[in-house]
């Protein structure tokens, strides 16, 4: 049995993980419909030609990225002149980004071909210039397990950029609408933060190598997970035009929505709570192996039942026009089942101190993928990088994976009997949607309804058949089946009181 210490923490991560969750879902919800609102207004073209411009201005964000947040976090000891000295840093960062974005503008309009993308970089970098100098104490709203601020500082400014994006893009009928939603959120995001926060940060560089002490590897991780993140519509933008990378970009984002954020907001709460635990590796090892099976019963579903629908999905929020874009998310639906175990694998190497092993990982990842993309383009267009992008994923994990068991991370055999479980589940409610689909001739918005009704019972049918065959385990399907029981007792009192 749980210690109340076990069972605090365990808490702490799963009201962070749905407060962090809340944050993503709540502002992609309006990305949604920001996007169906203006993709049916715009055209690809002009989402690829505002993709193209922010592939140089995300390149020049992580040339100079030291992780100064996750230092923070990652330290139990740090005092004001640690903040004072992390801000003076990240306010150099932000002048060094505007510098790079304003004077490389120029040339990637000339390599792109497009005069247009220079009034956008020069746009988004000055109000990048302005969002880089927040409030680096927010970082203890995360640090403190605050996640109830963390939400407030995350979704306001989202709901600001929604609420311009729309408003501009209907008023200009153009891409500007995109450029203003973009800027208008790092201008809200600087404001907010000296709004929640009276404590201020001062000039000073006093700590600045106790900060950076292994920032090169943060850095160099990062700049290998923008390589794959971002380099790809790079290379499709100059080679396909902005409306290959227009559908492209808008596919593969809308594929990994229901893994990314799912996985990103836990990871988001992961990160803290673990680092709470670096003087205790027996419970560290647990929550770490409770964390990447639990996160894996939730992911893997989603970008399954996500490749299901993706026809219904485009159709339904984008219209006819962007039907190009179905495939897209089909594959990269599949690439997605991946990203809980790999993701939280990332997470907890930086919390361990790999951070080398991880930015190595990285860099072998990225180095392949690059390599392979332009006969991949040659070989089937865009859907060439997405099924090499799918491929490579699967393998990249598996060296995740490798290397969680080398550190002994990954003990004994029920993390694998749990992740074993979460994918026959997930292959039975492939099929099975998929066989059902052929008999159903209905709306889009019909058959949608339809697929996702039956993926859940499928699949909550089948994880819980082979939870109860293999002896009912003390595992994450115990842990959700306890909350989901606690929160329905607490629906039928509050029913009872009602009637």
């Amino acid at each position: 049995m749980s210690s109340p210490r076990n069972r605090s923490l365990s808490g702490a991560l799963i009201q962070g993980s749905v407060w962090a969750i809340a944050i993503r879902w709540g502002s992609k919800f309006m990305g949604l419909i920001s996007l169906g609102i203006c993709a049916r207004i715009l055209t690809p073209a002009d989402y690829g030609l505002v993709n193209m411009a922010m592939v140089v201005v995300g390149f020049s964000q992580v040339l100079v990225e030291f992780g100064m947040d996750s230092a923070l976090i990652r330290s139990r000891d740090a005092t004001t002149g640690h903040y004072d000295t992390a801000w003076s840093i990240k306010v150099l960062q932000t002048v060094l980004i505007s510098l790079i974005i304003f004077s490389t503008a120029p040339f990637a309009a000339q390599a792109y071909d497009d005069s247009r993308v220079m009034p956008i970089m020069f746009a988004v970098g000055a109000a990048g210039l302005v969002g880089g100098m927040q409030n680096i104490y927010v970082v203890n709203f995360r640090k403190e397990l605050d996640f109830r601020r963390d939400f407030l500082f995350s979704f306001v400014p989202r709901l600001v950029s929604f609420v311009v994006s729309i408003s501009a893009v209907l008023a200009l009928r153009s891409y500007w609408g995109l450029v203003l939603g973009i800027c208008s959120a790092e201008v809200a995001r600087s404001l907010l933060s000296y709004r929640l926060i009276a404590q201020r940060p001062r000039w000073s560089l006093q700590h600045w190598r106790e900060l950076t002490g292994f920032s090169l590897w943060y850095f160099l991780d990062g700049l290998a997970q923008y390589a794959v993140n971002h380099l790809d519509r790079a290379y499709i933008g100059k080679a396909g035009g902005s409306e290959q990378v227009g559908i492209y970009a808008v596919g593969r984002e809308v594929a990994t929505l229901p893994s990314t954020e799912l996985v990103l907001p836990i990871g988001r709460a992961l990160m803290p709570t673990l680092a709470s635990l670096n003087n205790q590796r027996d419970r560290q090892i647990a929550a770490i192996q409770k964390a990447i099976a639990g996160v894996s019963l939730i992911a893997v579903p989603l970008a399954v039942g996500f490749a299901l629908v993706a026809t219904e999905i485009v159709r339904i929020l984008f219209g006819d026009k962007w039907m190009d874009a179905t495939p897209i998310v089909a594959i990269f639906s599949l690439t997605a089942m991946t990203s809980g175990f790999r993701y939280t694998a990332q997470q907890t190497l930086v919390v361990l101190g790999y951070v080398r092993v991880n930015a190595a990982l990285s860099w072998a990842y990225a180095i392949t993928v690059l390599a392979l993309i332009v006969p991949a383009f040659s070989w089937n267009g865009v859907l060439g990088v997405a099924w090499l992008y799918c491929a490579w994923t699967f393998v990249s994990t598996a060296a995740f994976g490798f290397y969680m068991v080398r550190l002994k991370v990954l003990q004994g055999s029920e993390v694998w009997f749990a992740l074993l479980r979460v994918v026959c589940s997930a292959t039975i409610m492939f099929v099975a949607v998929s066989a059902a689909a052929k008999y159903v001739d209905a709306s889009a918005i019909v058959v949608l309804v339809l697929k996702v009704v039956l993926s859940a019972l499928v699949y909550g049918v089948s994880v819980y058949s082979l939870w109860v065959l293999a002896g009912r385990p003390d595992s994450s399907e115990r842990i959700i089946l306890g909350h989901a029981a606690a929160a329905w007792k607490k629906i039928s009192r509050f029913a009872n009181r009602l009637s």
